[in-house]
C-alpha cells in the first residue's frame, strides 16, 4: 500500500504517474485514479498522486497494457529525477524533488540513496531505481519470483483527503509523514 512506502518509492512512483502515457494502463486502473482524485479534493495534483498510488499498488504486468514499454517508462522516471543528467539519483538531485519546507532535505536523500544503494558511485543506478520501486510487495514478488519483501527503513504516513499545496518550486504532499514526498516539475 501507499502507506508502507519509503519517500524515494512514492517520489519513484509519481515520476512513473507522470512518464506513463494513459493509453498504456488499464482502464480500471485509470478510472480507479481519476475516483480517487475526485474525493481527495487535491487540487491539480490529486490526479497525479492517486495514479501513482494506484500503479504502486500492483504488479506492473497487471496494469500496464504493453509490458514492453515498461523500460522506455522507467527510463523516463529516472530522467526526470536526475537534474544533473548524470545517469546518477544523487542526493542532490533528489533533494532537488523535496519541497522548499523541509530544512534537512539533503540529509532525507542521502538517507534514500544509503538504503537502496548498491554499487559504487555516488548515487542511484537506473536498476537501484528500478529495485526501489518493486520493493512493494506485489510489485518485488512479481520481478523476483515469490522472494520475501526486503524491510523498509521509513514508514510514511499515506495519502488521505486533502492536503497537496503547489508551491513555486513545484509540490509539496503536507502530510504528517515523517518523509516529505514531492515532485518538481
Amino acid at each position: 500500500s501507499w502507506n508502507a512506502l519509503s519517500g524515494l518509492q512514492r517520489l519513484g512512483w509519481l515520476a512513473i504517474a507522470r512518464a506513463i502515457a494513459e493509453p498504456d494502463v488499464a482502464e480500471e486502473v485509470v478510472t480507479a485514479a481519476a475516483s480517487a482524485a475526485r474525493q481527495m479534493q487535491g487540487g491539480r495534483w490529486a490526479y497525479l498522486f492517486s495514479l501513482a498510488a494506484e500503479l504502486s499498488a500492483m504488479p506492473v504486468s497487471v496494469w500496464q497494457r504493453n509490458r514492453s514499454a515498461w523500460p522506455e517508462v522507467l527510463r523516463l522516471a529516472f530522467c526526470y529525477l536526475d537534474v544533473d543528467r548524470d545517469g546518477l539519483l544523487s542526493p542532490t538531485d533528489l533533494s532537488c524533488h523535496i519541497g522548499d519546507e523541509v530544512s534537512n532535505s539533503l540529509s532525507v536523500a542521502t538517507a534514500w540513496v544509503a538504503r537502496w544503494h548498491s554499487g559504487d558511485g555516488a548515487g542511484l543506478a537506473e536498476n537501484d531505481f528500478k529495485e526501489a520501486l518493486l520493493a512493494s510487495s506485489h510489485q518485488y514478488m512479481d520481478y523476483n519470483h515469490g522472494l520475501p519483501e526486503p524491510e523498509l527503513p521509513y514508514q510514511t504516513g499515506g495519502i488521505e483527503t486533502a492536503g497537496y499545496e503547489d508551491h513555486p518550486g513545484g509540490f509539496y504532499e503536507a502530510s504528517q509523514s515523517k518523509e516529505p514526498t514531492a515532485l518538481v516539475y
